[in-house]
């Protein structure tokens, strides 16, 4: 969690070059000094996004001036000065105790909280009793966003999870009302880490696209490249290590004259450890080696030792022992320094591995107890029971089997199934040689017990005699238990199997329905009418436009109708493309809109095909929206609860209108049959993908009078 929090607050402070001389000019023609102050807020915090070589001088130059400004000013000038210090790993230029704020006060509190959050360490009692006491005093939208985020990070201690993502989204809904806009960059980049950590991988992506877009919108050259790096640090951290190491050279490739000095670090050296570990050392040596370089050149001492550390195992796997040893030695003169003892672990499990390739166990062994030790104190688990196997390893070559028998099987009670039966042979090598040095001391010591061994050899012969009749009775007995067993299965398989074809029957047929109620006679024939219209008042203009897209709107039908999913922004054109055929058609008597709530990335979406044009079409044809007075039709699509929801509400003459003229002109059949196809088109994706999808048709009169609104929550796929 430290090294990812580290790399999203050093986005904070980088970004485009940014032009100073328009801040230099709004900052000399500003009439006052309240208007001076802020500009110069302004241009911190634009620069901490764009040009990070200037933040430090200006952080440096307000830091005599704290009194000019306001409780609101001196708060966000030490957040940025936060963002600032823990972008470029170096203390505060300004402390929060030199800001001038009253200490403990409502503002103070908030920054000593959030410098807990980018520490990643709990926030104190005492200063988030007081914050939660004074939660009411919070007015300013991104002192809210903070506080719900700060709410969120405390709550992850406490295992939480349903609680923290509450705060996850109360954090987010005021950090869009907040003229911050690195509160939003902040809380996308604290979410997608979390994620990451739960390996909720298919959140983390969410949430990191989201952060992306955002970083798009705001033209945020570096924020891309982060984000790119992120995905390709997912995929590292799933093992696809050359999807991953395309992600980070498309994000080193997007680093280029933004000056990301500790970012193309981190990023060659995730390069490296990608090649490391397909086994490709000399280009994980050669990236290892390009980082270093970085880390040298801003003085970055907790890389510099990361670094030389995987340098040093890439040189072992390499068989070059030498330098591995000399890299490893190198890696240690600053981990003791900066007492990092996660990494400290790993550096003597990597030494322990060396000290046994150049055949000195007992020195292996002392420095993976080392190892084991850290890893123990520090709760790293998986570094904890890879030690346990090299451990092992170690006590086999010093001829102490039962002991490399017993951390074998520790390390064993971890692994997964996959590793299960590797696993098992090792155990069984180890328990033979344990076996084998028992015997041994027994044939030496006891003779008699030689004798007894051949006594209970002759005991068990005329035990195995004595059975095999009972043996034989087993064997048909299992025999048959077999052959009704698999009976069963073969029955179960062909039961499932029907179903299967049934429900698949189910779907064609379903496809066949809705495909006939999309290609409407009556709206084909109104369609190729208007075209005539248009092409007896030699309006070729209109009736070509008409035609294009009308003929667009059939082709996309055609192409989709029969697919089971299609991207969110093929459903969207296909509804564009049929309201503005029927406006054309009511010749401009309604309007519609169509709402993006959640700012979804549309081309990345996947739903099942035309689940809204019948109820579209039935508005338009039932609730006479072209009769009615500035008629209209307005939908909504947003994420909820793993469900893409689309809200349908028009103001047409209502359901029970609609009704009654149905009666009159018995079309009561049409009216169900969308309702009908569309239930039963979710119903069958409820059950198989195991979702909660329905669908409700609501008046928004009571009395039926006017309008209605029809809910469709459908699940979907995130197009990877």
């Amino acid at each position: 969690m430290k090294f990812l929090t580290l790399i999203f607050s050093i986005f904070l402070s980088f970004g485009i070059y940014c032009n100073t001389d328009d801040f230099r000019s709004k900052y000399y023609n500003a009439k006052n000094k309240e208007k001076q102050n802020k500009v110069i807020i302004d241009w911190i915090g634009y620069s901490l996004q764009n040009n990070h070589s200037i933040v430090d001088s200006l952080l440096l130059s307000q830091k005599k001036r704290m009194t000019q400004f306001s409780t609101d000013q001196k708060f966000e000038i030490s957040f940025y000065s936060l963002l600032f210090a823990e972008a470029t790993n170096k203390p505060s230029l300004i402390p929060i105790s030199s800001t001038k704020l009253k200490p403990y006060s409502l503002e103070y509190n908030l920054l000593k909280a959030y410098q807990s959050c980018l520490n990643g360490i709990p926030v104190k009692e005492l200063i988030f009793r007081n914050l939660k006491q004074k939660h009411d005093d919070l007015k300013t939208a991104d002192k809210k966003a903070l506080y719900a985020l700060i709410s969120a990070h405390q709550t992850s201690f406490t295992a939480q999870v349903n609680d923290m993502e509450k705060h996850f989204v109360e954090a987010l809904k005021h950090a869009k009302r907040s003229h911050i806009n690195l509160i939003s960059s902040a809380i996308f980049k604290y979410i997608s880490n979390f994620y990451i950590e739960q390996e909720e991988y298919e959140k983390a992506v969410l949430y990191n696209q989201k952060g992306l877009d955002l970083a798009t919108k705001e033209s945020s050259r570096f924020g891309k490249a982060y984000h790119t790096f992120i995905l390709g640090y997912i995929q590292l951290k799933i093992n696809n290590y050359i999807k991953a190491r395309d992600y980070f050279k498309s994000a080193l490739e997007m680093c280029k004259n933004i000056e990301a000095i500790y970012l193309e670090g981190v990023i060659l050296g995730s390069i490296g450890k990608s090649y490391e570990k397909t086994t490709q050392t000399k280009k994980a040596i050669n990236y290892y080696q390009k980082a270093l370089i970085y880390f040298y050149k801003i003085e970055d001492f907790p890389g510099i030792a990361s670094i030389h550390k995987d340098l040093g195992k890439s040189y072992f796997l390499n068989n070059n022992l030498n330098l591995a040893e000399r890299n490893y030695n190198l890696s240690k003169s600053y981990l003791n320094k900066l007492n990092e003892e996660e990494q400290l672990a790993e550096l003597y499990h990597y030494q322990a591995e060396l000290s046994l390739e150049k055949e000195n166990p007992l020195k292996a062994k002392k420095l993976i107890n080392k190892s084991i030790e850290l890893s123990s104190n520090n709760n790293n688990v998986i570094e904890l029971y890879n030690s346990y196997l090299l451990l092992s390893k170690i006590s086999k070559s010093l001829h102490q089997y039962k002991e490399a028998h017993f951390y074998l099987e520790k390390y064993t009670a971890y692994q997964d199934s996959l590793n299960i039966q590797r696993t098992q042979e090792r155990l069984a090598e180890l328990s033979e040689l344990y076996q084998a040095e028992q015997k041994e001391k027994r044939i030496l010591g006891q003779e008699k017990e030689i004798k007894e061994q051949a006594n209970e050899k002759l005991i068990r012969d005329q035990q195995l005699e004595n059975t095999q009749l009972k043996n034989k009775q087993i064997v048909t007995i299992l025999v048959f238990s077999i052959v009704l067993f698999i009976s069963i299965l073969v029955i179960v398989y062909f039961k499932t199997k029907q179903e299967k074809l049934k429900k698949r029957q189910r779907e064609i047929e379903l496809k066949q329905t809705l495909l006939r109620s999309q290609m409407n006679p009556h709206f084909i024939f109104n369609s190729m009418s208007i075209i005539q219209s248009y092409i007896y008042d030699n309006d070729l203009t209109n009736s070509s436009k008409f035609l294009v897209n009308f003929s667009r709107l059939i082709r996309l039908i055609l192409e989709n109708s029969a697919k089971e999913f299609i991207k969110l922004n093929i459903e969207i054109e296909i509804l564009e493309r049929y309201l503005e055929i029927q406006k054309k058609r009511f010749e401009e008597r309604f309007n519609y809109e169509i709402v993006n709530s959640d700012s979804i990335d549309t081309s990345s979406v996947l739903i099942p095909p035309m689940l809204l044009q019948p109820f579209i079409e039935n508005a338009l044809e039932h609730g006479e929206l072209n009769k009615v007075k500035d008629g209209k039709i307005r939908i909504t699509y947003k994420i909820e609860n793993d469900l893409l929801i689309f809200v349908i509400e028009d103001n047409g003459i209502g359901r029970q209108a609609a009704e009654e003229k149905k009666d009159k002109s018995n079309l009561k059949q049409h009216n169900s049959m969308a309702i009908d196809i569309t239930n039963s088109r979710i119903e069958l994706l409820n059950d198989k993908y195991k979702k909660a999808g329905f669908l409700s048709i609501q008046d928004l009169n009571e009395n039926g009078e006017y309008g209605t609104k029809v809910t469709i929550a459908t699940l979907f796929q995130i197009n990877k």
